[in-house]
């Protein structure tokens, strides 16, 4: 987390990055949508260890991106709500602890994603 702010709404955790990001690049409807939304996982992530810590409700999570003056916060949204709460936190830990069990599975195989362009083999 580079910045968390107190604001009216409540705490917005905040996450500055260098390269240019579009207005809407972190909302989602479901968790499978985490696989397309780079930042969308990175963004909860910080909401929910901040709930953890602080038993906090009422918290947003935003990016503020450095290549998009028009940008201003780029707020995570999960079902057009930007507000994240005990429910949503509740279904992430699920959602993280079936993600975990999978890729623990003995059969379960991983597999070379040619379309990454970050992969230093590609």
């Amino acid at each position: 987390i580079d910045r968390i702010d107190q604001t009216k709404e409540g705490i917005r955790s905040v996450d500055y990055k260098s390269g240019f990001i579009k207005n809407g690049a972190v909302s989602l409807k479901n968790f499978n949508a985490f696989k397309t939304q780079n930042y969308s996982l990175q963004l909860i992530t910080y909401a929910y260890l901040y709930h953890k810590q602080f038993k906090e409700d009422n918290l947003s999570a935003a990016i503020v991106s450095l290549k998009n003056p028009k940008g201003n916060f780029i707020y995570f949204s999960f079902n057009n709500n930007k507000v994240l709460g005990s429910a949503l936190f509740s279904n992430y830990e699920n959602y993280i602890a079936d993600l975990v069990q999978q890729m623990t599975l003995e059969n379960q195989e991983f597999k070379h994603n040619s379309k990454n362009k970050y992969c230093m083999i590609c």
